[in-house]
C-alpha cells in the first residue's frame, strides 16, 4: 500500500457500543506471564517482591531521628517502630512497609506537644521522633471526632491508614471517617478535599459499598438519566423531555413570561418543535443526540487511590462494579479499568437554546403574549422550520378547546333522580292541563298567570287548597308539607294539588332551614326523600310553636 493511501475503515463511526459482558480480552492478561516471578498474576505484584538476600540495607538517616531514638523516656512501642523503619527494605515496597508499621501502631496513642511536619507522600519513615509523637497525639484527637488545626501532611497519613482500613472495623466505618474528614476540612483546606474526594469514590468502589453509589456517583447517575431521555426523545414523557432539554439549553423558557402565563401550552408546543427538529441536529452532526451530550463511551485503564500511599495484602483481583447504568469499574488480574465518556459536543447547548428561544418568540406573536421577545440571530437557521410546526400545533389546540367546550355543554343526567323527575313531570303536566281548562272557561289575567307559575328557587304562589280542612289560612305550603311528611301523610298528592314539583319544594325548605339550623334537613340519596334525623327535634319544635319561617 502506498504511503499516501488512507484506509477509511480505520476511522470510528457513531455506532452503538457493545456493553455486553464479554471479557474474553482479559484472558490475555491472566495467561501472560510477562516474565514475572512464579506465583504472581499481574504487574501489581511488583509491589510485593521480596528483596534479594544481597540487597544492601537502607542507611538509617531520617532527619534527626538518630540523635533522639534512644531517649530514656521514649515509649517502648515507638522504639519497636523505629527498629522496623531501620530494617525497612528497598523503596519499591514503601507502601507495604508503611502498611505493616501502621498495623503495628494501630492502637497506639500519645500525648505529646505537636510540632510542624511537611512532606509529600508522608509516612512514618519520614518523621522524626517528635513528629511521630505529634502524629499519634493528633490521631487520637481525630478518632475522638475532633478537627485540630494541623499540618496537611499529618492528615494525609491518617487518610492513608483509613484507606487501608488500619484501625477501622468495617469498610462502612472507614467510609464514615473519610466523609467526616472531608466535611471538617473542606472549607479550611480545599487542597485536602481536592485529593480526598476522588479517594472516597475509589474507596466506595474498591469495597463495593453499593448503598453509597447514589450519593458518591450522583453526577454519573444524572448523566446516565439525561442520556436515557435523549436516546428516547421521540417517545418519552412530554414534561420530562421539556425539563431535560431546558436544563441542557443555554436558554431556559421556564423562567420567561410565556411559560409563566401558559405553562401547559408552552410545554406542549415546544416539545412538538423539539421532536421535529432534533432529528435534523442528529443528521447534521452524524451523531446520536445522547452522544452529542455525553460523548462516546470508552474503557480506560484506571489507578485506584492515585497519589495515595496504599497497600492491600489481599487486593481485589477480578470484579465488575456498576455504579450507574453506563458507568462501571472492572478489575481483571488486579488491573483496573473504568468506562467513561469522551468527546462532548459543546455546540449542543447553543443549538438547543436557539431552538427554544425562537419557539418562545413565535409563540408570543401567535398567542398575543406580552412582552414580545426580540428576534435573535441564532434562531435564523431554525425559524422557517419552527413556524409550520407551531402553526399545526395551534390548529390542533383550537380543535381541542372546541371539543372541551362542547363537552361542558353536554347535559349530564343523574339516573338515581329519575323518580323525582317523573313526579315533577306529572305535576307540571297537571298544571298545564288546569291552565287549559281555565282558558276554556274564562280568560286568565296576568296576575293569575303569575300566581299559578312556579319558578325553581322561588316560593310557589297560592293555589286552590284541596286540604283546607287540615291547613290553616296563615300556614305556608312548606310548613304544611313538613307536617304531612313527618306524620306520614300523602305529601305527594299535596304537591300535585298545589302544582309544585318535589325538587322545588325540597329546595325551598332546605334554603330556608339553612338560616334556622345552618344545614339542609331533607335529602334524597337514591332511596327516596328522607329527613335528616339530627334535625327532627328542631323541626318539631318549629311546627309545634306555629312559627312561620317565611315571615
Amino acid at each position: 500500500m502506498h504511503a499516501r493511501e488512507i484506509r477509511m475503515d480505520r476511522f470510528y463511526t457513531d455506532e452503538d457500543l457493545d456493553f455486553g459482558q464479554d471479557d474474553s480480552w482479559s484472558n490475555d492478561f491472566n495467561d501472560a506471564s510477562y516474565d514475572l516471578p512464579p506465583g504472581t498474576d499481574s504487574v501489581h505484584n511488583w509491589d510485593y517482591f521480596e528483596p534479594e538476600d544481597d540487597e544492601p540495607e537502607q542507611p538509617f538517616d531520617f532527619g534527626n531521628r538518630q540523635a533522639d531514638r534512644y531517649d530514656d523516656d521514649l515509649p517502648e512501642q515507638l522504639r519497636a517502630l523505629l527498629e522496623m523503619i531501620r530494617k525497612q527494605p528497598w523503596q519499591i515496597t514503601a507502601a507495604k512497609s508503611f502498611y505493616e508499621q501502621a498495623l503495628f501502631m494501630q492502637d497506639y496513642e500519645d500525648d505529646a506537644e505537636i510540632v510542624g511536619y511537611m512532606n509529600y507522600f508522608p509516612t512514618y519513615r519520614d518523621m522524626t521522633v517528635a513528629q511521630l509523637r505529634s502524629y499519634f497525639t493528633i490521631r487520637k484527637q481525630l478518632r475522638l471526632g475532633k478537627a485540630p488545626d494541623v499540618s496537611l501532611s499529618y492528615l494525609f497519613v491518617y487518610v492513608y491508614e483509613t484507606l487501608m482500613r488500619i484501625g477501622v472495623n468495617t469498610a462502612e466505618e472507614g467510609y464514615e471517617i473519610l466523609c467526616a474528614l472531608n466535611d471538617a476540612y473542606r472549607e479550611s483546606e480545599p487542597k485536602f478535599s481536592r485529593y480526598l474526594t476522588p479517594w472516597i469514590r475509589d474507596y466506595v468502589v474498591y469495597n463495593n459499598l453499593s448503598e453509597h453509589f447514589p450519593e458518591v456517583f450522583a453526577k454519573e447517575q444524572e448523566q446516565d438519566r439525561i442520556a436515557g431521555v435523549l436516546a428516547d426523545y421521540a417517545n418519552c414523557d412530554e414534561q420530562l423531555l421539556f425539563d431535560t432539554i431546558c436544563e441542557l439549553s443555554k436558554y431556559d423558557p421556564r423562567h420567561a413570561a410565556l411559560y409563566k402565563k401558559l405553562p401547559k401550552e408552552t410545554t406542549t408546543a415546544m416539545v412538538q418543535v423539539l421532536r421535529a427538529l432534533l432529528p435534523r441536529i442528529e443528521k447534521e452532526s452524524r451523531h446520536h443526540l445522547r452522544t452529542l451530550f455525553a460523548g462516546k463511551r470508552v474503557s480506560r485503564s484506571y489507578t485506584m487511590f492515585a497519589n495515595a500511599v496504599f497497600y492491600d495484602p489481599k487486593p481485589v483481583r477480578n470484579v465488575e462494579i456498576n455504579v450507574s447504568p453506563a458507568h462501571r469499574f472492572i478489575c481483571r488480574g488486579g488491573l483496573w479499568s473504568h468506562d467513561d465518556y469522551v468527546g462532548i459536543d459543546l455546540s449542543l447547548k447553543k443549538n438547543l437554546g436557539a431552538i427554544l428561544r425562537e419557539s418562545d418568540h413565535q409563540l408570543r406573536e401567535m398567542l398575543g403574549v406580552k412582552p414580545k421577545l426580540p428576534i435573535s440571530k441564532n434562531g435564523d437557521r431554525y425559524r422557517y422550520l419552527i413556524e409550520p410546526v407551531l402553526t399545526a400545533w395551534q390548529a390542533e389546540e383550537q380543535k381541542r378547546r372546541a371539543a372541551e367546550e362542547a363537552e361542558k355543554r353536554r347535559i349530564s343526567i343523574d339516573y338515581s333522580k329519575l323518580g323525582r323527575i317523573r313526579n315533577d313531570a306529572e305535576v307540571v303536566q297537571d298544571k298545564l292541563l288546569d291552565g287549559v281548562a281555565l282558558e276554556e272557561e274564562t280568560p286568565i289575567s296576568a296576575e293569575q298567570i303569575m300566581q299559578t307559575e312556579t319558578v325553581a328557587g322561588t316560593r310557589p304562589a297560592t293555589a286552590p287548597d284541596t286540604n283546607s280542612a287540615s291547613k290553616s289560612p296563615s300556614e305556608s305550603h312548606e310548613h304544611h308539607f313538613l307536617r304531612l311528611f313527618l306524620s306520614g301523610g300523602d305529601w305527594k298528592q299535596y304537591l300535585r294539588d298545589i302544582h309544585v314539583p318535589e325538587g322545588v319544594m325540597v329546595e325551598n325548605i332546605n334554603n330556608e332551614m339553612m338560616d334556622i339550623v345552618g344545614d339542609i334537613v331533607l335529602e334524597d340519596n337514591g332511596d327516596g326523600l328522607q329527613l335528616i334525623e339530627d334535625y327532627r327535634e328542631d323541626i318539631l319544635n318549629l311546627l309545634n310553636n306555629s312559627i312561620d319561617y317565611h315571615s
